[in-house]
């Protein structure tokens, strides 16, 4: 009797808890085929980034405001002419300069070493028959104190200077460009900004500033056409300065003047440039007093 109860009992236990492994084999399978994914409904979402990109910001909702945006736009489109394309266009001068000093000395100092050898040579072959014709000359010796070291020194360490300077010239151009561009950039964002806040103000709010707000897009846009003209010259300025090194090579070892296809020989062609690179020039597409004018509307 007591061994049946015992094992009702141990049947009853083992009942009871296989019984709530299999609720939970059973939960965990209903609970996993009842989740769905979130449904993603894109309609609505393109309809709110629609609503915010055509929605202005409110931080613009007054004239005040909006003639205060359209300034901070103005200055800082100014800021970066100053800054950036003046400033690159000055240096682009001045390396130019420094490039049409050292062509202008490399064909005598290449006349220099000549006479010098061909001096040696005379004293060479003469000086054993006739050494009272040369009383101090000695094969070292050129008019003054220089000698054939110190001007093949100086001819190698121009060439040097002037290789530098050309690439110098390069990296200064493409600079210019990239200052281009960003004035593009800065025109582009003033732009965008008068077509979404011009609108947005009733029309007596808006007039004086609409006023405002174009002479300030056509400053703007004046400026980055003159610049835009004056780089694609300055392009064109310096694309005859490379073209004319190979030039100066030859001239420099042969003490002759070269001239191009067009019969134009390397050192009026570099005098050229010289002359017609800077923005007051006649060849230049920069209206300097309208461009001054348009400057000093930024200064304090």
């Amino acid at each position: 009797m007591t061994d049946n109860t015992d094992d009702e009992i141990r049947k009853s236990f083992e009942d009871f808890m296989l019984m709530g492994k299999r609720k939970k084999k059973n939960e965990n399978k209903s609970n996993y085929g009842n989740v769905t994914p979130n449904k993603i409904v894109w309609s609505k979402i393109e309809e709110s980034d629609e609503h915010a990109r055509s929605s202005p910001d409110r931080r613009y909702s007054s004239p005040a405001k909006v003639d205060k945006r359209y300034w901070q736009l103005f200055k800082k489109f100014c800021t970066a002419v100053t800054n950036d394309w003046i400033n690159i266009d000055d240096q682009l001068g001045e390396v130019l300069h420094s490039i049409s000093n050292i062509r202008a000395r490399l064909p005598l100092e290449s006349r220099l070493v000549d006479e010098l050898l061909r001096r040696e040579n005379l004293f060479r072959c003469s000086a054993p028959r006739n050494m009272a014709n040369f009383k101090g000359v000695n094969a070292s010796t050129v008019t003054g104190y220089l000698t054939l070291d110190d001007i093949n020194l100086t001819f190698s360490h121009d060439l040097l200077q002037h290789e530098k300077m050309i690439s110098a010239v390069r990296k200064l151009m493409s600079a210019l460009s990239e200052a281009q561009e960003y004035l593009g950039r800065q025109l582009d964002e003033a732009l965008n900004f008068h077509i979404d806040y011009s609108t947005d103000l009733s029309e007596d709010e808006s007039l004086r500033s609409e006023k405002n707000a174009m002479i300030l897009i056509d400053d703007m846009n004046d400026v980055y056409t003159m610049l835009s003209r004056e780089l694609y010259r300055k392009q064109n300025l310096v694309t005859l300065v490379f073209d004319t090194v190979s030039y100066v090579l030859q001239s420099g070892s042969k003490h002759i003047i070269v001239e191009d296809s067009h019969g134009m020989n390397h050192v009026d062609l570099f005098e050229r440039v010289v002359r017609e690179w800077p923005r007051g020039s006649e060849e230049s597409f920069i209206e300097i007093e309208h461009f001054d004018y348009i400057m000093r509307k930024c200064d304090p």
